[in-house]
């Protein structure tokens, strides 16, 4: 009889403990931002950031390398907002917000970066976010459906 009390005060405390933490903790959105300030490739288009001569250079050699391995800027742009969307289906949003930053350094024109960030924004629950980047990429490709479909579905939670 001891040991099941002792087992029923464990979990009632292990159910105690796992409320008081869901109540006190950040959402997504709010965690990501919080790492964001320490981290601009979370952010889409680097959050806007003026970058350091250092990062400049470091821009500067990501574009000739990624340009010289697949022919130009917008076709190495356009692999790289792939692959940034297979890490965001994937779970990865990290890695998928870095390979859309580096789509949109080599082509801010890119409506699949765009894309990419509203998907990984709305997965996070910032939907204004989300819903800035769909207008920002269906400027540039008014006719791409699958970003109409998600804007409307980030519209409805607003």
């Amino acid at each position: 009889m001891k040991s099941f009390q002792n087992l029923l005060s464990i979990l009632l405390l292990s159910a105690i403990t796992l409320f008081s933490a869901s109540c006190n903790s950040k959402s997504a959105d709010e965690d990501w931002k919080a790492r964001a300030k320490t981290d601009m490739r979370l952010l889409p288009k680097y959050g806007g950031l003026v970058k350091s001569q250092k990062y400049l250079e470091i821009d500067q050699q990501f574009i000739k390398e990624a340009t010289e391995q697949f022919g130009t800027k917008e076709r190495a742009s356009y692999v790289y907002s792939r692959w940034g969307m297979e890490y965001a289906k994937k779970g990865d949003p990290k890695t998928a917000m870095y390979r859309l930053n580096q789509a949109w350094l080599l082509d801010p024109k890119n409506a699949e970066a765009y894309h990419g960030f509203g998907y990984v924004m709305a997965g996070l629950g910032a939907f204004k976010e989300a819903l800035n980047a769909y207008n920002e990429g269906l400027k540039f490709a008014p006719e791409h459906e699958q970003m109409k479909i998600e804007r409307a579905a980030v519209q409805q939670k607003l």
